[in-house]
Order: C-alpha cells, then sequence, then structure tokens
C-alpha cells in the first residue's frame, strides 16, 4: 500500500469520526433543548396558575363582601373577575403539560364553582335574597362549603404542579449531567482514537522511514546495509534501490574494477582477519605475493587492452586454483596476493607452483601472435608469533623479489635469517644516500601545470610540486626510488617540511611568479597527516612569510586520509580556517571509497592516472572515472585527472565534465631554481595547448 492510501485512511477515519461525535452531541444537544423549553414552558403554566390562585383569593374576599354584607357596587367587579377565572381556568386546563388527570378535574371543578358563586352574586345583586331572611342563610351555608372547596382544589392543584416542576427541574440537572459526562467520554475516546490512529501512522510509516534512515546511517560506517521490508511501497522501493546501490558502491570499494578480485583494502581488512583469527586458534595460514613476468611486453606490443584481458585470465587462473575459504586480490598493476586458510608453508608452496604452472602454461593469442607470461611467487608464513601485518607484507615482498631476483617464474620462501638481513643492508646504503641527500641539499623541486578543462573556475596558473633527488654524480633519481624507504624509515615529515619550506621561499622570494599563481599543490605524506604539529608548522611558516594561504593546496593521497580520518579533518580544518585548500590524491587506486569521500572536506579529487591513461580504450576505465566525478561533483568537490598523455584522453575528460587535468600532454614537469645559483632547469618544459 502506498503513503498516499494510508494518509487517506487516516483522514477518512477522522472525518468519520469527527462527524459521529458531532451528530451524537448533536442529539443529546437537542433532546436538552427540548427538555429545557418544556421547562420553561411548565414554569410558565405555573406562573399563570399562581397568578389566577391569586385572583381566586381576592375574588373571594370581594364574594364575602358582597354576600355576607350585601355590598352591592361590588357585584359588578366581582362577576367580571369570576368569568376571567372560570375563562382561564379552563384555559389552562386545554394546555395542561403537568398535571394529572384527577388534578385537571379539579380546575374544572373550580371554573364550575366559580360559576355558581357568580351566580350567588346575581341573586344578591339583583334583591332575590333579603338580610336575615332563610334563603340567605341558606345561600351563605352554601356558599361557605363551596369556598371550602375551592380551597382545596386550588391547594392540591398547587401541591401537584410544585411537585411535576420539581420533577422536570430534576431531569433537565440530570441531562445536564449526563451530557457533560458524554462529552467528557467522547473527548477521551476521541482523543484516544487520535492517539491510536498516530501510533498506527508511525508504526507503517514513521518507523519504517526511521529504519531505513538508520540503516542508511549505519551503512556509511562501512556496516552492511540492512533492507525494509515492511511498511508503503514507496519505502519499500527506496529501500530496495538504496540496497542495490550500496551493494554496489561496496563491491566497487572492496573489490579490483578490471578483475573483480578484492582490491588493496579489502586484502587489509582480511589480513588483520586471519592474524586475529591465527591468535584466537593457534592455526597457520600463508601469504603468496605474485607478480607477474614479462606482462610488459603485452602492454607495449599489444596496448593496455590486451594487457587487461591478460590480468583478467589470470585471475581466473588464481581463482580456479584456490579454495573458497582463501583470499585472492590484485594489488594493483601486475601484483596478486593470495591469503591460504589454514595452510602450511608447505601446501602452500604446493599451491603456488600450480599457478605458476598455469600462468606458464596459459597461451595469450592476439592478432595471430601467441604470449606467454611467468609469475614470480613469495611465501611467507602467517601464525600467532608474527602478528604485525607490516612484517608479513614486508616478507611476501622480500620473497617475491628474490624470486625474481632468481631468474623468475619461480617460487620463493621467505628466509628471516638471511634475506631480511640483505634487504636491510641493501636499504640501509639507500637510507645513507638520503641522509646524505638532504645534508647537502641536493633535493630540488620541479612542477607541472594542472590544466583547467570545461571553463573550471581560477585564474592565473595552477601547478603542482614534484620532488625530486639528485645523486652524487648529478643524475636526477625519480620519487619511486627514494620515497618507499622514506616513508619505511619514518621520514617522511621531515622531507615534506623541507618542500613545503622550499616552495612558499621560492614562490615568497619570486614576486611575478607569486602574483602570477592561481594554485600551488604540495603533496603531504601519511606521517605528516598523522604528525599533531603538521598544522602549527605550515600556520607558522605561512605567517613569517606574510604568504597568502588561498594559494596553497595540500594534496593528501586516498590511502593516508583514510588510514588516519581523524587526524586527517583535523588538519584540514585547521588549514581550511587559515584559507589553504586540499586535494584527494590517487582516488581510485587505493581504497576507492566513496562512503568516506562526504566525510573528508576536500576542495578537490585527483582522479588516479591508472584510470585516466588508458580510459579511451577500457569501458572500464572510462566508466570508473565518470563515477568519481559524478559523487565528487555530489559531494560539492571538483575533479583533476592525472597522466593525460594525449589529446583523445582530453577530450574524452572534457566530454565527462572533469574539472582539471594534468598530464604530458599540457606539460612536463620543469625544475625550479631553489638554489640561487641555479640558472637553468635540467629538464625542459614541453607544453601542447588543447584545441
Amino acid at each position: 500500500m502506498r503513503i498516499r492510501s494510508y494518509l487517506a485512511i487516516l483522514v477518512v477515519i477522522l472525518l468519520v469520526g469527527g462527524n459521529g461525535v458531532q451528530y451524537f452531541l448533536n442529539e443529546k444537544f437537542f433532546a436538552i433543548s427540548e427538555q429545557s423549553q418544556e421547562h420553561v414552558e411548565a414554569l410558565l403554566w405555573q406562573k399563570d396558575f399562581q397568578r389566577i390562585s391569586a385572583d381566586i383569593n381576592q375574588y373571594l374576599i370581594s364574594t364575602d363582601l358582597i354576600i355576607g354584607s350585601s355590598e352591592t357596587y361590588l357585584a359588578d367587579g366581582a362577576l367580571r373577575k369570576g368569568r376571567l377565572i372560570a375563562s382561564g381556568l379552563k384555559t389552562l386546563a386545554s394546555s395542561n403539560q403537568l398535571l394529572a388527570d384527577d388534578r385537571v378535574s379539579d380546575m374544572h371543578a373550580v371554573a364550575e364553582v366559580v360559576h355558581k358563586i357568580n351566580g350567588f352574586i346575581e341573586q344578591v345583586a339583583m334583591g332575590e335574597v333579603q338580610d336575615g331572611s332563610q334563603a340567605l342563610n341558606a345561600l351563605l351555608k352554601e356558599y361557605d362549603q363551596i369556598a371550602a372547596d375551592v380551597g382545596i382544589y386550588i391547594n392540591r392543584v398547587g401541591s401537584q404542579l410544585r411537585q411535576a416542576v420539581q420533577q422536570n427541574t430534576d431531569r433537565l440537572t440530570a441531562a445536564e449531567i449526563q451530557m457533560h459526562v458524554y462529552s467528557q467520554i467522547i473527548q477521551a475516546v476521541f482523543c484516544l482514537l487520535v492517539i491510536c490512529l498516530w501510533y498506527w501512522a508511525s508504526r507503517t510509516i514513521s518507523k519504517p522511514l526511521q529504519e531505513l534512515h538508520n540503516n542508511a546511517q549505519s551503512s556509511g560506517s562501512s556496516v552492511r546495509f540492512s533492507g525494509v521490508n515492511s511498511g508503503p511501497i514507496e519505502i519499500v522501493q527506496l529501500s530496495d534501490s538504496f540496497s542495490a546501490l550500496t551493494q554496489t558502491l561496496s563491491f566497487q570499494a572492496s573489490h579490483d574494477p578490471l578483475t573483480k578480485l578484492y582490491n588493496r583494502r579489502a586484502f587489509g581488512q582480511a589480513m588483520t582477519e586471519f592474524l586475529s583469527q591465527s591468535q584466537a586458534d593457534q592455526k597457520t595460514h600463508a601469504l603468496c605475493f605474485i607478480d607477474l613476468d614479462h606482462f610488459k611486453v603485452i602492454n607495449d606490443t599489444c596496448g593496455h587492452a590486451a594487457g587487461d584481458e591478460m590480468l583478467c585470465h589470470v585471475a581466473r587462473i588464481i581463482s580456479e586454483s584456490t579454495r573458497s575459504s582463501d583470499f585472492v586480490a590484485r594489488l594493483g598493476g601486475d601484483e596478486f596476493a593470495i591469503l591460504l586458510h589454514q595452510c602450511s608453508v608447505e601446501d602452500a608452496k604446493v599451491v603456488a607452483n600450480a599457478i605458476r604452472d598455469a600462468i606458464r602454461d596459459f597461451e595469450y593469442s592476439y592478432e595471430g601472435q601467441i604470449f606467454r607470461i611467468g609469475a614470480s611467487i613469495g611465501i611467507t608464513e602467517m601464525d600467532a608469533k608474527h602478528c604485525v601485518i607490516e612484517d608479513m607484507l614486508n616478507a611476501a615482498d622480500i620473497a617475491c623479489m628474490q624470486a625474481k631476483n632468481s631468474g623468475r617464474d619461480v617460487v620463493m620462501v621467505f628466509d628471516a635469517c638471511h634475506e631480511l638481513l640483505d634487504q636491510n643492508r641493501t636499504d640501509a646504503v639507500n637510507i645513507s644516500q638520503i641522509k646524505d641527500a638532504i645534508s647537502e641539499n641536493r633535493f630540488e623541486l620541479f612542477r607541472q601545470e594542472i590544466v583547467p578543462l570545461n571553463n573550471a573556475s581560477g585564474q592565473g596558473r595552477h601547478y603542482e610540486m614534484l620532488l625530486r633527488m639528485r645523486d652524487k654524480n648529478g643524475e636526477i633519481t625519480m620519487p619511486a626510488d627514494f620515497i618507499p624507504l622514506i616513508e619505511r624509515y619514518r621520514m617522511g615529515t621531515q622531507i615534506d617540511r623541507w618542500v613545503v619550506n622550499a616552495a612558499i621561499d621560492w614562490l615568497s622570494e619570486n614576486s611575478q611568479e607569486l602574483d602570477e599563481l592561481s594554485m600551488c599543490s604540495i603533496n603531504l605524506s601519511g606521517q605528516s597527516v598523522g604528525c599533531p604539529d603538521t598544522e602549527k608548522f605550515i600556520i607558522d611558516k605561512l605567517q613569517d612569510k606574510q604568504f597568502p594561504a588561498h594559494k596553497l593546496c595540500f594534496e593528501i593521497t586516498e590511502t593516508s586520509a583514510i588510514n588516519d580520518i581523524d587526524c586527517a579533518n583535523k588538519l584540514i580544518a585547521g588549514l581550511k580556517q587559515h584559507g589553504c585548500r586540499f586535494a584527494l590524491d590517487d582516488f581510485g587506486s587505493g581504497l576507492s571509497s566513496f562512503a568516506y569521500l562526504k566525510s573528508l572536506q576536500v576542495d578537490y579529487v585527483k582522479i588516479d592516472g591508472v584510470f585516466v591513461r588508458d580510459m579511451t580504450r577500457s569501458a572500464s576505465d572510462m566508466a570508473t572515472v565518470k563515477a568519481i566525478n559524478d559523487v565528487a561533483r555530489a559531494t560539492g568537490k571538483e575533479t583533476i585527472a592525472e597522466f593525460v598523455e594525449n589529446a583523445e584522453t582530453a577530450e574524452a575528460l572534457q566530454k565527462l565534465g572533469i574539472d582539471y587535468a594534468q598530464g604530458y600532454f599540457f606539460d612536463k614537469p620543469s625544475c625550479l631554481k631553489v638554489e640561487a645559483e641555479k640558472t637553468k632547469s635540467d629538464i625542459p618544459v614541453q607544453k601542447v595547448c588543447l584545441a
């Protein structure tokens, strides 16, 4: 039943109930009104009788004077009075409403007596009886008896009349009290009816809506959405639609859009659950890292569409080689991971070798060419003794790298005694080089333009600051070679502060650049986001240089923001109060959680280049870019697409309504002159305008 049907029922019941109450009360009021009118008429009848009774007393006094004292001059008045009394009694008797029949006959008897007394008066007035005569004595004797009878009749009628009037008064009072009681009862019943209808409406409409609201809020906190099965059709349909939407978003948030395997976010959650279970039941699990060998050949030879198809085949092979209790995920690119439930290392080696053989034996045909790839697989044990997720991941990654270094297409098991020592020794060399670069000021800033599309807002130049490191030979070292070590050894905050200092100092010293600047984007690591002193450091720097804060935009990755969302929101809120803006970087390849996007008060969403680069050749990438843009717009945020490498991609982004684009098609990174003696960039700027 629809909501309007429930409302119609509610209105009809209230109208019928209200009309019924009104009809009942009108009937009662009408009955009381009739009784009241009858009582008034009875009182008027009583007044008329009392007036006639008073006239009878005066009449009898006049008669006594006429008959007893021969005052004949009073005869005419007495005769008229007698006739009026007789006529009045007959009239009252005919309109009787209060007296019984015997009392009505008394009134007629009084009227007859009055007529008879009038006859006596006429006899005396005509001189038919003489004073002292025997006839007068007889007349007086008869008159006295008749006068006494009149008093008796009048008293009897008056007594019954008073009783009748009192009875009418009592009945009217009782009816009024009864009416008041009825009114109170009806009001109480009608109020109870309204309360019952309100409760019914609440149960049938408000309760399903509240349940849907609560379920929607719970689903926003990563709790599975539970639909509403009862209630109005509109609410049930809305619940079904929301359930389908949340299932779709939940799948997108936890699955890789290409292979439909679990993504990195879901893999991290599964790692936590597996380790918790291992501590609870003392069971051993196994973790496998898979890195495809020679996969780049397919991408370079056949294009990314063929590479994507190959990844789907590999995902199917891995899924078919594992059990339903195992957890298979694509971590990104050509890297996969498997959590083998309650599986020893030896059994894991059997599964890994079967997967490696299946991948190696698979032949991929493209335009008459046959391609084969391999898989380097690293295995580590997960048990209650090793409960740190980072250690497990590092161990599996080291084993996988060892497999590649051993000739590829090999399965290797992590050996803590030898492999961690070699890895730490290598890292020590690299981290030493990084520390030397910091002390010798061999870090440099590059910038890359961010170009507005579709008449996006903003005046002036908009670019992102990019960090590079020069080795002792003067060669440029890309961030991918040193940033992981910086983060591993918790040096991210130190490097971020160097970048902030260098960028603000350079812009402050180059006033023309600052005047032309609309916005400068600076990346912040997850360590800086979680550091409580980051906000104070940036604010102090801005105030020291009197730098316009609205020209700075800080970029934080999706993963680092969601991993510590409270710290991220605190940092964002604090710096935005001073005018700074924020962008959510690499959105799509990390946790891809649309549910968290609305809780992060960023101004821009940067779509990860892994989806942008091949979107014109991949329908899934195109759909992902469109979905991210739609959700960003719905939450009031602008979008920036990374890795735009050709005009075809730029035009596709324009059609989708993306606000900004960044990539080699528009601008290659160019070096800033951080030190005064540096006068020329080592990397030339190349700009291509979008038609």
